[in-house]
Order: structure tokens, then C-alpha cells, then sequence
């Protein structure tokens, strides 16, 4: 895709304010379209464009610019693919819509064919999580999730346990329901890898491994080392991250390495983080799964070997 940033030569100007597409984006509109329209004056007349628009009321406004190779298949094309594909009996559906982006979010939760309970009510679901953008900023991603019943808590699953997909839009796009079919067939095998891994981490006290390369005592210890050393939540403002994660800690509470994912991703339910925080703390503790769940079972079978 072809940003409008990208169509500004380099010049002195530029480097002194670097954040200039920022600002121009924060414009009004008749003033955003003022300037868009002078500096197209300036652009490689060789170099084509797609330009994608919608009607906003009675008026139609530009919403993407692309290039002629662009393959569009919007949201709602990609939501009669699903549905063509999958058998949704039984399957509990959000679909999150942001008109300001076009950002789509489709989650659907399964209970798998084997309940397991791993505590008092604390009951997994198995679900796919597709996203993708009208816009021409993304390609089509797509990958596993789990779901607490218990805690609502929301785990975006590790590539070691389910593929994580991504489709360009580019060229032929008709593959795009039998990528999703496959990968939620491959997800539903790997769930059982997940729930295995999880138990490890329910049983087994924070004190007993190396997380990060250092031994914590406590959880509250392992979350304020991964804040100060940008092991968890790099990119966010300290201060919303400790809150976020303080309140996930208080409502799940616990000593295991079980609670430290867990007060990860209660922290990204209950924390004030917009979408894309959000989405990092519920990858960060899906990737530390696999990572604990290894490290435990390396220090068991080490210490079989030399019993």
C-alpha cells in the first residue's frame, strides 16, 4: 500500500519534524484535503493509485489508497468465507468493528470436545481470531485463542502450539477460505498441547524455574522486574502498565507460574489500553506458555536423570 507520507520527497523539512504525517492526519478535513491535493500536484504523474471510497451519509470520502495490484477482500467477504467454511454450532461470535481505521476483529470460542477443568470452574475455550483492514494497512491475519471462562481471561496462542496466518492482499485471494478451514483444523490439535502446558504451570510454584534469567519468589517480584527491564508490555507508559497489571494481580492473585500469565491477561481486560496494548499482553502471555511450560519440564527431566 502507498502511504501519502511516502509521496513527500526528502528534504530538510522533513527530518525536522518527523511526525509530520501524524499532524497532517490530525488536521480538519477541508484542510487535510487542501494539502493532500497540493502535494498530489508534485507526485510521479507515471506512478498509478487506487483510491477506495464510501459513502459517509450523503457524501462520499476517500478511506484507502492502494496500489493496482490491491486485492480487495473486505470484511464482509472474508465474514460469507467463514461462513462457508465452518460449522458455527455452538460457537459464542464477537465481531469488533473501529470505524476510524476499519479495523475488524472476529473471535469465535468452541468448547473443546474434552472439558478440562484445571481448577474450581476454571474452564478453557478453543477459538480462532481473524483481523483484517479495508484500508489496505494489513494484510488478513488470523490465529489461535483461548478463553477462560472463569476469569474472562483472553490468551492470543503461541506459534508453537497453532500456525498463525497471514494472507496479502495481493493476486489471488480465492484461497483465503481453505487457509482458514486448514489452520482451524491445525489449531484444534494443538489446543490439547496448550491445556497440557497450562496444567504444568497450574501446579508448579513462580520459585520454581528461571524466568528471564532471574528466580522470583513471588509473582508481584517477577511483574515488577519484567516492567523495569521491558520484559512485558514494551512500548506502554510504566505507569498504565503497572496499574493494569496491579489490577490483574489483585483479582486473580496466586503463586504460580499460572498467575503470572494470568495476571498478564486480566490486566489487559481490566487495564485503560487501547486495542493494540491490549493485543501485546495477550500475546506476551500466550508466548511465555510454551516458554515456562519447556523450562519445566528440562529441569524435571534433568532431575530424573540424575536421581
Amino acid at each position: 500500500s502507498i502511504r501519502a507520507d511516502q509521496m513527500l520527497p526528502e528534504t530538510v523539512s522533513n527530518k525536522l519534524f518527523p511526525n509530520g504525517f501524524q499532524q497532517f492526519l490530525a488536521l480538519d478535513p477541508d484542510v487535510r484535503a487542501y494539502v493532500w491535493n497540493r502535494q498530489m500536484e508534485k507526485a510521479d504523474e507515471t506512478h498509478n493509485l487506487k483510491l477506495r471510497t464510501r459513502m459517509n451519509g450523503s457524501d462520499r470520502s476517500l478511506f484507502g489508497v492502494v496500489s493496482p495490484g490491491y486485492a480487495v477482500v473486505d470484511a464482509d467477504e472474508i465474514a460469507d468465507s467463514m461462513i462457508r467454511g465452518f460449522d458455527f454450532a455452538g460457537a459464542k461470535g464477537k465481531l469488533i468493528y473501529n470505524p476510524d481505521t476499519s479495523n475488524v476483529t472476529f473471535d469465535a470460542l468452541w468448547m473443546p470436545d474434552e472439558v478440562t477443568d484445571l481448577a474450581a470452574g476454571d474452564v478453557f475455550k478453543v477459538g480462532l481470531r481473524l483481523k483484517t483492514n479495508d484500508t489496505g494497512k494489513g494484510s488478513i491475519n488470523g490465529g489461535g485463542i483461548s478463553f477462560r471462562n472463569l476469569c474472562l481471561n483472553l490468551i492470543i496462542l503461541d506459534q508453537k502450539y497453532v500456525p498463525q496466518f497471514r494472507i496479502r492482499h495481493w493476486g489471488d485471494v480465492q484461497h483465503v477460505e481453505e487457509v482458514l478451514v486448514d489452520n482451524f483444523n491445525l489449531l484444534k490439535k494443538g489446543f490439547n498441547v496448550f491445556l497440557q502446558d497450562w496444567g504444568y504451570l497450574n501446579e508448579t510454584a513462580i520459585n520454581k524455574i528461571d524466568i528471564w534469567g532471574q528466580r522470583f519468589e513471588t509473582v508481584t517480584d517477577a511483574l515488577d522486574y519484567g516492567v523495569k527491564n521491558k520484559e512485558i508490555g514494551k512500548g506502554i507508559a510504566d505507569k498504565v502498565l503497572v496499574k493494569a497489571l496491579v489490577e490483574g494481580y489483585d483479582f486473580e492473585e496466586g503463586n504460580t507460574l499460572e498467575s503470572l500469565v494470568n495476571a498478564m491477561t486480566r490486566g489487559a481486560w481490566v487495564g485503560l489500553l487501547d486495542e493494540c496494548e491490549k493485543e501485546m499482553l495477550e500475546r506476551e502471555a500466550g508466548a511465555l506458555v510454551p516458554v515456562l511450560a519447556a523450562s519445566l519440564i528440562t529441569k524435571t527431566s534433568s532431575r530424573e536423570g540424575t536421581a
